[in-house]
C-alpha cells in the first residue's frame, strides 16, 4: 500500500535505503552491524573541527561504497536522508550519524533488541497480573520463593518482596543475588512470555541478554538488565529529576546571559545573603526572583499538562525541608545544578574518579591482575620505580608516594587510562607540594599520595605496596590494636562525662 502521510513516506524512504544497504552487505559478505561499520569507516578521513565528528567520509568514497553496496547515490530518497548528515564545507558524510540513525551500529541495535525485550516483559507482566515494576523486578530476581504450586505468580508472596526490594533501593542498597541462576531466570521469564524464553519469538532477545549479562551460562546479572531495560525502581524517576535540573540550569543560564550576568558568582548572588551565604527561600519568592531578576518564568506548564503546578516549580519544592519551616535551601539546589562555585568542579572530579577507578579494573582484567590487592601493587609498584630517579631515595623505597607528572603519566600509558584534565584535577586532590617547593614549583612535581588515591578509589590493600617488604609486624599490628582501644576507651568516657 501507498504511505498514507509525507511522515509515513518518510519512514518508508528511510527502511527503503536500509534495506538496500543491507541486501548490498549480505552479497558482499559483510557478517554483523561490526564489519558494516568498519567497511564505511575505512574509507573515512580524520577531521579537526570542534563542532564536527572525528572522522567523516568524502561524498565521493561514500557514494562509490553505496553503489557497491546496491544503492543508487544519486536517487532523490538516498540523497535526502544523506544530507541530513554532511559535514564542513568540503562535502564529506558523518557515516556513524547516518548508520546509528538507520539502526545498522552494534549499539543501535542493542538499544532496538532491548526496546523489544522491554516491551514484551511488560505485556507478559500485565497478563501474569504483575503491576508494578517493583513487582517484575522482584519476580525475575526472586521467582523461586514467590511462585504457586503451578509455577505461575503468587501475588500474595510477591508483595513483600516486591515492597522489600522498593525500600533497599530507596536506602540506596543494592539487593544481594541480584546474579541469578540462568535456569531460574529464564524460568521466570517463561512464567511472562514462553516465547521469549526458549527463543522462538526472535532469538535475539535471549541471545543479547545471554552474552552481554551472562556468564557463561550459568548466571545472568538481572539487576543491570533490568536498569538498562529502565524497569528497575527509580531509573526512569531519577531520569526525569536530570532533565529538570538540566532544564532550570538552561533556563538560569539563559536569562543571566540577557542580563549581561557574565559569572557564576554574580548569578548566585542573587540568591545570597549580604555575607555570601546562600540563603533559605519560600518556593514561591525563589520563583520571584528568577522572574524579576532574571526574566525567567518557572510557572509555565505544557497546555496539556493535568497537574496542578508547573513542573520545575515542583523540582524546585524538592528542596525545601521541614526543619526549615519548608524553605527551599537555595545553596543545595544551586549546587545540584552545577552552578554554585565549585560544585562543577566537584562534580567534574568525581566523574574522573569513577572513570579512573573502572579503567583501573579493566586494565587489571586484561593484564591477568585477580584480585585487588594485585592492582594496587602494580600501581604503586610502578609509580614508585618510574620515580625512583626523581624522589629521594627515603621516600622512594618507603613511601607509597610519586610526583603528579609521574602518576599521571603510568596511569595513561601503562593503564590506558583516559582523560586529560579532569583526571589531573581528580588525581592533583591527593597531592601536595615537596618539601622546600616555592611559589613557582611546577605543580607536576607536587607528591601524590597514593595510599590515600587508592583509598579513596576503594582499591587500596595494606598489604600491596609495591615492594617486596613485609608490612608492620604482628607485634606493631597488636600494639596499634591496643592504642586504637585505649584511645576509644578515653573518647568513651568523655563522651560519658559529657
Amino acid at each position: 500500500d501507498e504511505p498514507a502521510t509525507d511522515e509515513e513516506a518518510d519512514i518508508d524512504k528511510v527502511y527503503r535505503f536500509r534495506d538496500a544497504i543491507l541486501a548490498g552487505a549480505d552479497a558482499l559478505g559483510v557478517e554483523d552491524k561490526r564489519e558494516l561499520v568498519e567497511l564505511f569507516l575505512t574509507r573515512a578521513t580524520d577531521r579537526d573541527a570542534a563542532d564536527e565528528p572525528a572522522r567523516a567520509v568524502p561524498r565521493k568514497a561514500f557514494d562509490e561504497l553505496v553503489e557497491q553496496l546496491g544503492a543508487d547515490p544519486k536517487e532523490t530518497s538516498v540523497d535526502w536522508i544523506v544530507g541530513h548528515f554532511k559535514v564542513g564545507e568540503a562535502e564529506a558524510i558523518d557515516v556513524l550519524g547516518l548508520l546509528d540513525y538507520l539502526q545498522l551500529t552494534p549499539e543501535a541495535e542493542e538499544q532496538s533488541v532491548l526496546a523489544h525485550l522491554h516491551d514484551r516483559l511488560c505485556d507478559g507482566a500485565t497478563r501474569a497480573g504483575v503491576t508494578t515494576k517493583e513487582e517484575l523486578c522482584a519476580w525475575l530476581i526472586r521467582a523461586e520463593d514467590a511462585r504457586t504450586e503451578a509455577g505461575g505468580v503468587d501475588a500474595a508472596k510477591l508483595a513483600p518482596l516486591a515492597k522489600n526490594l522498593a525500600d533497599m533501593v530507596a536506602a540506596g542498597v543494592t539487593p544481594e543475588g541480584d546474579a541469578v541462576p540462568a535456569a531460574n531466570f529464564w524460568a521466570a521469564v517463561a512464567a511472562l512470555d514462553p516465547e521469549l524464553a526458549d527463543g522462538t519469538e526472535d532469538g535475539r532477545a535471549r541471545r543479547l541478554v545471554e552474552s552481554a549479562y551472562g556468564d557463561d551460562g550459568e548466571t545472568v546479572d538481572a539487576a543491570h538488565l533490568l536498569h538498562d531495560l529502565r524497569l528497575w525502581p527509580g531509573v526512569e524517576e531519577a531520569e526525569h529529576w536530570n532533565q529538570l535540573a538540566d532544564e532550570l540550569r538552561s533556563k538560569l543560564c539563559s536569562g543571566a546571559a540577557e542580563k549581561d550576568i557574565e559569572t557564576k558568582e554574580a548569578l548566585c548572588a542573587l540568591f545570597a545573603d549580604a555575607d555570601g551565604h546562600p540563603k533559605k527561600l519560600e518556593a514561591k519568592a525563589f520563583v520571584e526572583i528568577c522572574r524579576d531578576s532574571l526574566g525567567v518564568d518557572l510557572e509555565g506548564k505544557e497546555d496539556d499538562a493535568d497537574d496542578d503546578e508547573a513542573p520545575l516549580v515542583s523540582f524546585v519544592k524538592c528542596f525545601a525541608s521541614d526543619e526549615d519551616a519548608g524553605l527551599v535551601d537555595v545553596g543545595e539546589l544551586l549546587w545540584k545544578l552545577l552552578l554554585w562555585p565549585g560544585a562543577e568542579e566537584e562534580h567534574r572530579s568525581l566523574v574522573a574518579g569513577r572513570a579512573l577507578r573502572q579503567d583501573l579494573l579493566t586494565a587489571a582484567e586484561e593484564s591477568g591482575l585477580e584480585t585487588v590487592g594485585d592492582l594496587c601493587a602494580a600501581v604503586v609498584g610502578r609509580c614508585k620505580a618510574a620515580a625512583e630517579g626523581d624522589a629521594p631515595a627515603d621516600e622512594a623505597s618507603d613511601k607509597a608516594a610519586a610526583p603528579l607528572g609521574v602518576v599521571l603519566h603510568v596511569l595513561r600509558e601503562d593503564f590506558r587510562v583516559s582523560g586529560a584534565e579532569d583526571l589531573a584535577m581528580y588525581v592533583g586532590h591527593f597531592a601536595s607540594p615537596p618539601e622546600g617547593a616555592t611559589e613557582a614549583s611546577d605543580a607536576a612535581d607536587d607528591v601524590v599520595d597514593l595510599e590515600k588515591l587508592l583509598q579513596h578509589l576503594e582499591l587500596y590493600d595494606h598489604d600491596a605496596d609495591g615492594s617486596e617488604e613485609e608490612g608492620d609486624s604482628d607485634e606493631d599490628e597488636d600494639e596499634d590494636d591496643e592504642g586504637a582501644t585505649a584511645d576509644e576507651d578515653a573518647e568513651d568516657a568523655e563522651d560519658a562525662d559529657a
